[in-house]
């Protein structure tokens, strides 16, 4: 689906044919944790507090999510709350390492920073997401979210050269219970359209924190 309002509008249905799964205990829309495809970079500035100049040193993961996201893969609201209907577009949620590293804490609900001369304003805080890159012994990125169906506008964000930020976006992580399976889960969305490439990978296939702990799985969708 080249159109991003057909992508996204067969997105919802995929989310809506998985949460009638048996055994499927939350769905969510979103990127995939535990890395994201796009990265926000400076320069930072705080009213008031520290300009970060360096953009490596300012850069963080970048995801776009539904408000259900923190909920389903279990990942606490430190400060503030998540995206509701009415937000403005600039609404961002910002991981606690990255809240720490402009204002030296984690209540910062209501905050504002400026990237690259666009202001984003802080609706919450959110406990930070192990990455990949720890296992490889690499720093963790700080994260940034906006809502999912919102075009970012906010300061540079860059993808990763080679791989889809589409299919990163219009993806589904799915909390599992009881006796559901994955393939069950790529039944459901396979029905819907059997044109759609649906790839299934298990967190703890890709990570092992707190997350690969509580039986998710993610739904890659391409080839739409």
């Amino acid at each position: 689906y080249p159109d991003a309002n057909v992508r996204q509008a067969f997105t919802m249905q995929a989310r809506d044919a998985v949460d009638r799964v048996r055994g499927v205990a939350a769905v969510t829309v979103g990127s995939i944790p535990p890395d994201s495809l796009q990265r926000i970079m400076g320069p930072v500035e705080v009213p008031g507090g520290e300009t970060i100049d360096t953009p490596m040193r300012s850069m963080a993961s970048l995801y776009a999510v539904s408000p259900n996201y923190f909920d389903a893969l279990g990942i606490s609201i430190l400060d503030g709350r998540t995206f509701r209907g009415d937000d403005p577009d600039d609404a961002v949620i910002v991981s606690a390492k990255y809240a720490r590293l402009l204002w030296k804490r984690t209540s910062v609900a209501g905050q504002r920073f400026r990237v690259s001369g666009v202001w984003h304003t802080v609706v919450g805080v959110v406990d930070d997401v192990r990455h990949v890159s720890a296992a490889a012994g690499r720093p963790d990125p700080p994260q940034v979210y906006y809502r999912y169906g919102r075009t970012y506008n906010g300061g540079l964000a860059i993808g990763i050269v080679g791989q889809s930020i589409l299919a990163a976006e219009d993806s589904l992580a799915v909390r599992l219970s009881g006796d559901a399976s994955p393939a069950s889960v790529q039944a459901a969305v396979s029905h819907l359209d059997p044109a759609v490439v649906v790839s299934v990978e298990t967190a703890d296939s890709m990570i092992a924190d707190e997350i690969a702990r509580s039986r998710v799985v993610f739904v890659l969708m391409a080839g739409f």
